[in-house]
């Protein structure tokens, strides 16, 4: 299987989906450190022994954020970079969709959603501009020639039975 190659890495739809990638875990960052500060106001206001809290609820905090969240890792590592060097047969199907948010009938927002589907009946997907979407699904039709593209409903049908009989023999 072709998969993503070293010399990929310099395309422009790995460059928009990186920065994707980076503005959805900058956005997680920053919620989880919300959501901390506003856990420990609380603790600090309601509970009597607030010390205790204040000191065990960053230290919480502090290892979701580097374990799980991990703002320290490169973008190279993420989940759906490291299974498109290393196991591009696993994709099996590709699609498209562009979100639009009009409100009152006014076009609001425009929003591009990048959807990876695998074998295993799991999801990849990836909020990326609606206007990079066509560039972005055509650089991964080359890449993953074995993954079917585009979305239907009898496509989402099979696979809800068999997520197999979406690959196309190369």
């Amino acid at each position: 299987m072709p998969g993503l190659k070293q010399s990929h890495w310099n395309h422009k739809a790995i460059k928009v989906i990186a920065r994707s990638l980076a503005r959805d875990r900058l956005w997680q960052s920053l919620c989880a450190a919300i959501l901390l500060l506003t856990s420990t106001w609380m603790m600090v206001q309601l509970l009597p022994h607030w010390i205790a809290a204040v000191l065990v609820l960053p230290i919480f905090g502090a290892t979701y954020w580097i374990i799980v969240l991990g703002p320290w890792r490169p973008i190279r590592q993420h989940r759906l970079f490291l299974m498109l060097e290393k196991q591009p047969d696993h994709f099996v199907w590709v699609y498209g969709l562009i979100n639009q948010m009009s409100p009152y009938g006014f076009l609001f927002m425009r929003q591009g959603i990048l959807y990876f589907k695998l074998a295993d009946g799991q999801e990849i997907s990836v909020s990326i501009p609606d206007d990079r979407l066509k560039m972005v699904s055509r650089f991964f039709n080359r890449v993953l020639p074995h993954a079917t593209f585009g979305y239907s409903a009898e496509r989402e049908r099979m696979y809800k039975t068999n997520p197999e009989g979406l690959r196309k023999e190369v």
